[in-house]
């Protein structure tokens, strides 16, 4: 059955072919904000790419290496424009101190992208894993704040109340009348118990 399909393929015509490459080289990967699906999409995507080159190989095209990389690279999205500087500019130097001009192989290129693509994932993971470290520490030192009582520092100082006029505290946090917190201050709260 393969023998056939393949016979099949050799056999097409020039226009035939020259539509192939055109939906290849036609072939766009749009951007995605979730690195991980970004990830699942750009591997789907090369391998898309990498199986209709290679049919094209098989029906008889000549689309080389160099051009083929060129249809890679510019099947990205924007957000791979600096990392294609880098590879550019990396091949133009190997070439140029090498002097050969042996370009890189595609399945390099595309593995290179992938890397690139699960740097992402890693960097959105430490930055996900530094907000919520930075969340828990906020909300501790938050509740460290509030059971320290009395004890001031050089940051409560700073702050003063617009209801009583002290410093060392918010109107939110004020105890005397027109505060925050009016008649809530541990020796008002015993008053009130006596009261009863």
């Amino acid at each position: 059955m393969w023998s056939i399909v393949k016979g099949n393929s050799t056999t097409k015509s020039t226009v035939h072919l020259i539509d192939t490459e055109d939906q290849l080289a036609s072939m766009k990967l749009s951007d995605n904000d979730d690195p991980k699906t970004h990830l699942i999409e750009l591997k789907s995507h090369f391998q898309l790419m990498l199986q209709c080159w290679d049919n094209l190989l098989s029906m008889g095209s000549t689309l080389s290496d160099s051009r083929f990389n060129t249809i890679l690279m510019t099947s990205l999205p924007a957000s791979y424009r600096p990392a294609l500087q880098t590879i550019t500019a990396a091949e133009q130097t190997n070439i140029a101190l090498s002097s050969s001009s042996r370009q890189m192989k595609s399945d390099d290129l595309v593995t290179l992208f992938i890397e690139e693509a699960e740097h992402r994932v890693i960097n959105n993971e430490q930055t996900k894993n530094a907000e919520l470290a930075l969340a828990a520490q906020a909300k501790r030192s938050g509740r460290s704040h509030k059971s320290q009582g009395k004890k001031t520092n050089s940051k409560d100082l700073e702050v003063s109340c617009n209801n009583c006029k002290k410093t060392g505290h918010v109107d939110a946090d004020c105890y005397t009348e027109g505060g925050g917190n009016e008649g809530q201050a541990p020796w008002q709260k015993n008053q009130v118990g006596e009261k009863d």
